[in-house]
């Protein structure tokens, strides 16, 4: 048993990479999440999409912004994400693709954002590989 004696959180939060060969677009965030507009679970998804949508920054915008990295970049996702996280946002920068970071948080008083950012998960199509690994909670 391990017993924590620092700092403890209620809140939580999910770093992402969401790496598209196009736009992200509404239509072919469902198509990945599998949800069609007479899912029960549409709401859910589409109040997803709008934070997701709300909170990502293109790659190096988010490094420069939040961390102050410009010339760095790749050092910076390096000490952030898994390495074979960062090999595909090397390999999909080299071929052009479109790359964002972002994150959610359960400290915005929004449930669904907090729903979803106490969950990791990784899903990916022909489009878009949306990367939500990096959970700490």
């Amino acid at each position: 048993m391990k017993i924590r004696t620092d700092f403890v959180s209620n809140s939580s939060s999910t770093s992402f990479v969401i790496i598209t060969s196009g736009d992200f677009e509404k239509s072919d965030f469902f198509e990945l999440m599998g949800v069609t507009k007479k899912s029960p679970l549409f709401p859910l998804f589409e109040a997803l999409y709008y934070h997701v949508k709300d909170g990502m920054h293109p790659v190096k915008e988010y490094c420069h912004k939040y961390h102050n990295a410009i010339d760095n970049w790749l050092e910076l996702l390096k000490s952030k994400f898994a390495d074979e996280v960062v090999e595909r946002i090397t390999e999909a920068d080299k071929n052009g693709h479109k790359i964002f970071i972002g994150n959610l948080s359960s400290d915005d008083g929004d449930e669904i954002e907090a729903f979803f950012c106490t969950d990791s998960f990784e899903v990916e199509n022909d489009k878009i590989y949306f990367n939500a690994l990096e959970c700490v909670w």
